[in-house]
């Protein structure tokens, strides 16, 4: 059974104290597995409090860092062998002054530490398509947080983009992997998943075990490559640290279960063998809304057909959200999707809505109770 307990604030070490009183309630220790960065990077700092009711498996102080900071693991990847896209930061204007006449565009903006502002005007990154572009935009964003990392863009498809998720035991040797890589995402080109496929590859693995094993990696994580097509290569895009990625549920869908993976291990519980499906029999995992909204996209644009994408359903799928013996999340994330398009441009008004409102009759049409 669940109980439902709110917490004034989970972004901050408040929820160090929240936890702890959690944890006195609580006759027996409890595994605890974490959804955020900033939620990593509270409890790395504060765990000898946390661990006479929890059971954890992170990685050292040091280790969390680099792989949430973007400079320090770029410097690490590096030094280390590991390819990665070129990288500046800047903390201050000064900082541009030698820089903007060395970049190279297209590039993009990210924030050095994600923040609520940033969120709130940027989303997840910029993308800047020439030298102009960067002068009329880079003020407002340092107006907005205080340091940046500039990164060189990497040209190719969401198909182009691989990760590798993992959990490996206290002794830093891998419990369980799985490879997959996104179809699409949303926004494109460098949104958030918007759907993946299981599709191995024997690089992602390999280079993703070797980075966590020279940083003496445990936990819970995942790695994000982009497929150079210019020297046909893996490049490292971003590694996450210390919790599951937004598309975890794709390898529990295709029979690898890696949250009950590390609930076995930190409990002692024996971990059953698993065996990857095979590659025709895969699950493919779609995260409704976004997915939605990139089909749209995608369709508008003329570089996908809605017939194909009607296809594309009638095989094997899981939703994050669409679910009918669950079906409150995907209800109250609908409602406040339709109250945002109505809130856009003219536009979005009618064209979206109207084109969502088509393709959902013919996805429940075709999809034959299969969700």
């Amino acid at each position: 059974m669940c109980k439902k307990i709110l917490c004034e604030n989970l972004d901050d070490d408040s929820i160090v104290d929240n936890l702890i009183e959690l944890g006195k309630k609580i006759n027996q220790k409890s595994v605890l597995i974490l959804t955020k960065d900033s939620q990593v990077e509270f409890i790395t700092n504060k765990r000898q409090l946390l661990e006479p009711y929890y059971y954890l498996n992170l990685p050292s102080k040091e280790t969390v860092n680099i792989l949430l900071k973007k400079t320090l693991f770029h410097t690490f990847a590096k030094k280390s062998g590991f390819l990665v896209p070129k990288t500046h930061l800047v903390k201050k204007r000064s900082d541009l002054r030698g820089l903007s006449r060395n970049l190279e565009f297209p590039c993009i903006i990210k924030p050095f530490e994600r923040t609520k502002k940033w969120n709130e005007r940027f989303y997840k990154v910029i993308k800047i398509s020439s030298r102009a572009d960067f002068n009329e935009n880079i003020s407002g964003v340092l107006d907005t947080i205080d340091a940046v990392v500039i990164q060189e863009w990497i040209e190719g498809s969401d198909s182009d983009i691989y990760f590798c998720l993992v959990y490996f035991d206290k002794k830093s040797d891998p419990k369980a992997t799985f490879v997959g890589r996104k179809i699409r995402q949303w926004p494109p080109e460098y949104g958030t998943t918007a759907s993946a496929e299981k599709k191995f590859n024997q690089t992602v693995l390999d280079e993703t075990v070797r980075l966590f094993k020279e940083l003496g990696f445990r936990g819970l994580g995942s790695v994000e490559y982009k497929y150079d097509h210019r020297d046909q290569k893996f490049k490292i895009m971003e590694p996450t640290v210390g919790r599951p990625n937004l598309q975890s549920y794709l390898a529990v869908a295709n029979g690898i279960n890696i949250p009950y993976i590390t609930y076995c291990d930190l409990v002692g519980d024996k971990i059953e063998k698993f065996d990857e499906p095979s590659f025709y029999n895969s699950v493919n995992w779609i995260n409704d809304f976004s997915e939605y909204q990139a089909v749209y996209y995608y369709i508008y644009n003329k570089t996908l057909k809605l017939t194909s994408w009607l296809k594309f359903l009638k095989g094997p799928k899981k939703f994050a959200l669409l679910n009918i013996r669950d079906p409150l999340p995907f209800i109250f994330t609908l409602k406040n999707w339709i109250k945002y398009l109505i809130k856009k441009s003219p536009v979005y008004r009618i064209k979206p809505i109207h084109m969502a409102i088509k393709v959902f009759k013919k996805f429940m049409k075709h999809a034959n109770g299969k969700i």
